[in-house]
């Protein structure tokens, strides 16, 4: 009886942790290094810019949520992963040196789900966090209630939460470990399922 137990303990724990592995291995069959440069390329050219001009690119993928996170759902990187649903290739914003967004893509199956205005969204305050925080991968979690754009930072082996303050004024990172509730970390309809 015992060892029947930990075998179905050893199953039910081995399924939870590959369904959380699942998306991580998603995104290591891209080379986030090539997709920077190519939008390097682009971007220059598009905008015909010199060559030796210095600007940086952020990419992150698009995700929301395959199934409603419920009031009182553990907040482990595990747990969140395995409720990630990747919706979109690596999306990336080009920025100059003063850290503002010069080209971006904004739209996905012809929707906007991003704008990029420096006054309201203040992008350059994600683009420093980013660039000193230099997450693994970043996620924008399109099912976000928060009022500002919600990014999911993975970085050894933990997930950060990371917004814009209401007041627009700063950013705020927070481990996944220190929620106690992850029910607030997604809306109950996603954008992509109105499409």
């Amino acid at each position: 009886m015992k060892k029947t137990f930990l075998i179905v303990l050893f199953c039910v724990f081995y399924t939870i942790e590959g369904q959380a592995q699942r998306i991580l291995s998603d995104l290591k069959r891209y080379d986030l290094k090539e997709v920077e440069l190519r939008a390097i390329r682009r971007a220059k050219q598009k905008l015909r810019l010199p060559k030796e001009l210095s600007v940086g690119t952020i990419h992150y993928f698009v995700v929301t949520f395959s199934e409603h996170m419920r009031k009182g759902n553990p907040c482990s990187s595990n747990e969140l992963l395995k409720y990630l649903k990747l919706e979109t290739n690596p999306i990336g914003f080009v920025y100059n040196r003063n850290n503002y967004v010069i080209l971006a893509k904004t739209t996905y199956r012809g929707n906007v789900f991003k704008e990029y205005s420096p006054d309201y969204f203040k992008e350059y305050l994600y683009i420093k966090f980013f660039t000193e925080f230099k997450p693994q991968y970043i996620f924008l979690n399109l099912d976000s209630r928060t009022k500002n754009t919600m990014y999911l930072c993975y970085k050894d082996n933990e997930i950060f939460i990371v917004y814009l303050s209401d007041n627009n004024e700063k950013i705020i990172c927070t481990p996944l470990s220190d929620i106690e509730d992850c029910d607030w970390l997604n809306a109950s309809e996603g954008l992509f399922d109105k499409l």
